[in-house]
């Protein structure tokens, strides 16, 4: 049925699917071509120029749409700490309000942090505005104040959001700019 032929066994067909011990038969013909075994090693142990480059360039992309989407994010989670400083100056100005009746424009009355925001992305000034919403130094004239929170450092990157402010007139409070509160 089949014949020994060196160390391979074949079955008596033509066609080479019937052979057995086929992998032995292929290391066989590539020691007798040392040009088609390095060809096929090469596909057996490694990726092409082209995969390598196609993984590259789904890498680049990725990176691409990633990484401002990424610093994006940061700045808008940077701005909540402006944004939660201005508001609890609010707080306390209106708190020092009814306990001395008069609006202070001293931030160390109502702000603990100098003038630096709690996480440090912004600088605070405060204001005391008067009945027309002008700047007043004179507690007796003021009917209001005016929080400003400007960004400072990798925050000055949110330009579409600085300086964020907040302002409290005549029972009436006005955010800008209205998209980034």
């Amino acid at each position: 049925m089949g014949t020994a032929h060196s160390k391979f066994l074949y079955v008596n067909c033509r066609h080479p699917h019937y052979t057995i011990n086929k992998p032995a038969l292929i290391r066989k013909q590539l020691m007798l071509n040392p040009q088609k075994r390095n060809r096929s090693l090469f596909k057996q142990l490694g990726f092409s120029l082209i995969e390598l480059l196609i993984v590259i360039a789904v890498i680049a992309i990725v990176t691409a749409i990633a990484i401002p989407t990424y610093q994006s994010y940061i700045l808008r989670a940077h701005r909540a700490d402006g944004i939660q400083a201005a508001s609890t100056i609010a707080l306390n100005e209106e708190e020092y309000m009814l306990n001395n009746g008069a609006y202070t424009n001293t931030l160390s009355n109502v702000w603990d942090n100098g003038t630096a925001s709690q996480e440090g992305f912004y600088t605070l000034t405060l204001v005391m505005l008067d009945t027309g919403g002008s700047v007043t130094t004179n507690p007796a004239n003021a009917t209001g104040f005016q929080i400003t929170a400007t960004a400072t450092g990798t925050q000055t990157a949110d330009s579409a959001c600085t300086p964020l402010v907040l302002v409290s007139n005549n029972a009436s409070i006005t955010k800008t700019p209205s998209g980034c509160w």
